[in-house]
């Protein structure tokens, strides 16, 4: 499919398609979404809807219409149209026998577009103008569009639709809440943006419990080295005490010694002394008895 250049309408802001929808890339037929169909909202009859719904879904969801590679088609592009809050009745009997998919439960986010069936919607979103001016640009210029891993949602509460004018990709949750790519990358940014802020404070924090762990290592190396100081100078007290005491010690040893070999020389002397006056009396005694023995010879023989 070759996507045809548009033309902008002065004073409205929708492109307006070259080829007709059903048949992209292989007629120049009117577009079937603008032709015959009542331009008022209460006049569109839902099979009317339902038609004009099957015309683009005729490319996008590979059904069966004439000049359209189907295989090729629905193996390139998926189209999910919910019908989640259809009631019961024809349009939701139609749309089910036409073969479109129908999802009561969330959106994939997984298809290349899709197309939002809602009560409230089918009389005013997928009225003709509205059609042909939001659906329309984009699926006559689809080939613009890469195979996504996302859903693009067309028509449905959509913000002003000059935004997609120039067929800016639009990422939408399963909530139905359309987000340009811009947005999307705000968002991204944002993300990012906290999860730096989350990653920094962590970093800082780690930073801070390093650092908190290192001060109480390093007060803790000082505590020891200062207990270890302390201990060294207790036990540097402890040996010049006991020198001290060791060196009086041995000046009393000393000094006793000193004082006993005095006594000791004292007690040679007076013995000496002694023994030299006891001798000089014995030998006195001796000389005096020997006196008197010859003295008495003496006076002996005198007397004879």
């Amino acid at each position: 499919m070759v996507c045809q250049p548009q033309q902008e309408r002065s004073g409205t802001w929708w492109r307006e398609p070259k080829m007709g929808l059903g048949m992209a890339g292989h007629t120049s037929e009117p577009n079937p979404l603008s032709a015959g169909i009542p331009r008022s909202d209460e006049e569109l009859d839902p099979l009317v809807f339902l038609k004009v719904l099957h015309a683009q879904l005729s490319v996008l969801v590979a059904t069966e219409a004439p000049g359209v590679d189907v295989p090729a088609v629905r193996q390139h592009h998926h189209v999910v149209v919910s019908t989640r809050d259809l009631p019961d009745g024809p349009l939701l009997k139609e749309l089910q026998e036409h073969r479109v998919q129908n999802l009561r439960a969330e959106l994939p986010l997984h298809a290349d577009a899709a197309v939002i069936v809602r009560p409230e919607h089918v009389y005013s979103s997928f009225s003709t103008v509205t059609t042909a001016k939001w659906l329309s640009p984009a699926h006559t210029c689809w080939a613009m569009l890469p195979p996504l891993n996302v859903s693009i949602f067309w028509g449905v509460n959509f913000p002003p639709p000059q935004k997609y004018t120039s067929l800016e990709r639009v990422v939408t949750t399963a909530t139905g809440v359309s987000v340009t790519k811009e947005e999307e990358e705000e968002k991204e940014k944002k993300k990012k943006k906290k999860k730096n802020k989350k990653k920094k404070k962590k970093k800082k924090k780690k930073k801070e419990e390093e650092e908190e762990k290192k001060k109480k290592k390093k007060k803790k190396k000082k505590k020891k080295k200062e207990e270890e100081k302390q201990q060294e100078e207790e036990e540097e007290k402890e040996k010049k005490k006991k020198e001290e005491e060791e060196k009086k010690k041995k000046e009393e040893e000393k000094k006793q010694q000193e004082e006993e070999e005095k006594n000791n020389n004292n007690n040679k002397k007076t013995k000496k002394k002694k023994k030299k006056k006891k001798k000089k009396k014995k030998k006195k005694k001796k000389k005096k008895k020997k006196k008197k023995k010859k003295k008495k010879k003496k006076k002996k023989k005198e007397t004879h």
